[in-house]
């Protein structure tokens, strides 16, 4: 997928342009859905990342790749609780991924910290 390739390169603008352009084309392509959320919060849009996320979830709910980038997204948007839920959701899924019980993990820090203040 030449849009996937554009994000893991850094091209970002022209990554989500082509991605929006498969969207336009099938909606529902979770790929390229989850690609243009990747997009998103690489450009700190985490927001807009958001909403990409929760399509491609809803297009393959068992795929973990979507909770876990929803999941940090939330967690640089503060909302620690929220990403820490995602993070246990692409970790149901998919126990193996340590970049992501990593997040998660910082995430519980974060939580555990504000609750010592």
């Amino acid at each position: 997928n030449a849009g996937a390739a554009l994000v893991r390169m850094g091209r970002l603008e022209e990554a989500e342009e082509r991605l929006r352009h498969a969207l336009a084309l099938d909606p529902r392509h979770t790929i390229a859905l989850q690609n243009l959320a990747e997009s998103l919060r690489k450009q700190g849009r985490f927001e807009e990342a958001l909403e990409y996320y929760r399509a491609a979830m809803e297009t393959d709910a068992r795929n973990p790749m979507p909770h876990a980038g929803m999941g940090d997204a939330l967690l640089r948007l503060g909302r620690h609780e929220e990403s820490l839920r995602s993070f246990d959701r692409a970790l149901a899924l998919e126990p193996g991924l340590e970049a992501v019980r990593a997040l998660r993990e910082s995430a519980l820090a974060i939580l555990r910290q504000g609750n010592e203040d």
